[in-house]
């Protein structure tokens, strides 16, 4: 699989993020990330589709912000692969938001494990789901 994050891949509505946060239908949190899905009705050519988050609130600069969304950004494409296969295997789509919590910047090996760490619960509460289904 690649490794890349097309644009086809990243929500970019502001309707879609918004209804992301307030109806999902799972939350995951491992610090300092928050993770919500939730299944897509869209019939895209992107079985999941991403968007990161990091509150303007805690972090008045924008290069700060930007920095936390490409380390959030870099670790999703590496761990991608096990939520993918779960998705195309279980054929449904999904819509992820992922929000950065914490108020300092943390290491990028701490955001790789908890995003690492979030997929993996996503991918088998999917499996988990669709058998039962």
């Amino acid at each position: 699989m690649d490794r890349k994050l097309s644009k086809n891949e990243i929500i970019s509505s502001s309707r879609n993020i918004g209804g992301l946060i307030s109806r999902p239908e799972g939350v995951f949190s491992v610090y300092p990330l928050k993770l919500f899905w939730s299944e897509s009705s869209s019939n895209s050519n992107s079985p999941v589709k991403v968007a990161f988050l990091v509150s303007r609130k805690n972090f008045k600069k924008a290069v700060t912000r930007n920095l936390i969304k490409r380390r959030m950004r870099a670790a999703y494409r590496n761990n991608k692969q096990d939520l993918l296969k779960s998705s195309l295997s279980n054929k449904i789509h999904l819509d992820i938001l992922f929000l950065y919590k914490a108020r300092e910047v943390v290491p990028h090996t701490n955001i790789q494990m908890a995003l690492e760490k979030m997929l993996h619960q996503l991918a088998v509460k999917i499996s988990v789901r669709n058998q039962d289904a």
